[in-house]
């Protein structure tokens, strides 16, 4: 979790209550929470009260919002209304640095309210973004003479490149003032918590997951090898080591060994003392793995390596086990047994110094990007996980923030 960063972000939107089966709370949600993990205070201005967690807000304002309708009937919410709307909001929004709002320019119930936006949007002090979640437009508010009063203000956000021209067409918006920003995709809503702890802040890099003792017979240090060898090649990566019953002294020692080999590693038992995790743990953490790493020199089934795959992750395997030879051209496969030089892959002594060693590792890394980046499926995942992350989301909509 960041800490607090000291910004203000007011989500505005007309929730009429809190629905997990309605895609936009969905998408407000995890929208909230990624600005909560840049460290924002994230307050949601909405018809309805309701429980803050929710909506992973910090705090619910609710504002009494006229509905709106196909006409302008001052029946039902006359001139005096919106004031009185925009006035509430005014003090809604106080302090507030980004301002975001949700469906406001479709909804057609939503006309008051982004009437009453429109005319105190430059006494706010604060940049709005707009959400729009349809490619529909409706036509009722063309002839409106109260709404032909708004005009575009802040960023409205497009969804992809294809669809700037669209919604510049649409909304009459300059294109200038279009931002393509993806929904938020938070695959944290569920998972426990100490996932969530040990991945904190990997959005934009390649997750490498091992799941084993610190004993020399699971080769761990292998799994730091390779994430040093993509950060060298320009990708950033992360190696995530589920070090069970690994505390005693001996292992501490190994432990500091990996460490030396690269910063970028995480280790569970540094997260959590307990030693012994249980497998729905393995299961979420396998949610953020791009790659699963199971370079042992002995195995008798490799369950891990059997979940891993029935996920449709990547494995890496040590090449010398027979055991895994059923896969062959389908894992990612390396010569990592004591016995084999690591370069040529021939039997006989170690003969491996750590130049070569070193290339070794780095060709391994190619085989992973080259998994990663061709396999539809895996490329895939890993475009989902990184450019829809919370996190790179907030980041993207907090650079709106002038200043």
């Amino acid at each position: 979790m960041s800490r607090k960063n000291g910004v203000k972000v007011s989500i505005v939107t007309d929730f009429t209550g809190y629905d997990p089966a309605y895609s936009l709370c969905q998408s407000v949600r995890a929208q909230a929470w990624g600005l909560k993990q840049a460290g924002c205070h994230v307050r949601i201005i909405t018809r309805q009260l309701f429980e803050a967690s929710l909506l992973n807000a910090d705090e619910i304002v609710q504002v009494d919002m006229p509905h709106g309708g196909n006409e302008f009937d001052p029946s039902i919410a006359g001139d005096s209304d919106i004031n009185r709307l925009a006035t509430s909001l005014m003090l809604a929004l106080e302090g507030s640095h980004l301002v975001i709002t949700h469906d406001v320019f479709y909804q057609p119930s939503c006309w008051p309210l982004r009437l009453a936006l429109y005319r105190i949007h430059d006494k706010i002090g604060g940049e709005f973004v707009h959400y729009i979640h349809s490619e529909t437009l409706w036509e009722w508010d063309k002839g409106n003479p109260v709404l032909n009063e708004v005009r575009p203000f802040g960023y409205l956000v497009a969804f992809h490149h294809e669809q700037i021209e669209r919604r510049a067409r649409q909304f009459s918006w300059p294109e200038k003032d279009i931002v393509v920003i993806p929904n938020a995709l938070n695959l944290y809503a569920d998972v426990d918590p100490l996932v969530t702890e040990i991945t904190s802040g990997i959005w934009s890099g390649i997750i490498l997951l091992a799941v084993c003792r610190l004993d020399g017979g699971k080769q761990p240090e292998i799994v730091a090898e390779i994430a040093h060898a993509l950060n060298y090649l320009g990708y950033s990566a992360v190696a995530i080591i589920v070090d069970f019953h690994s505390l005693d002294t001996e292992k501490q020692r190994r432990k500091q060994a990996i460490n030396r080999i690269t910063p970028h590693v995480r280790f569970m038992s540094d997260y959590d003392e307990r030693g012994s995790w249980p497998p729905s743990v393995i299961r979420d953490l396998m949610r953020f793995a791009d790659v699963v790493v199971h370079p042992s020199r002995l195995e008798a089934d490799g369950m891990v390596v059997a979940e891993a795959m029935a996920q449709r992750i990547p494995v890496v395997l040590n090449r010398d086990l027979l055991r895994w030879h059923e896969f062959l051209g389908k894992a990612i496969f390396g010569q990592f047994s004591a016995n084999i030089d690591a370069l040529t892959g021939q039997h006989g002594e170690t003969t491996t110094n750590y130049s070569n060693r070193t290339e070794y590792m780095r060709q391994i890394a190619l085989r992973v990007l080259q998994k990663l980046t061709q396999n539809p499926l895996s490329s895939l995942a890993w475009n989902m996980r990184c450019k829809r992350h919370p996190l790179a989301v907030a980041y993207q909509l907090l650079s709106l923030i002038k200043g």
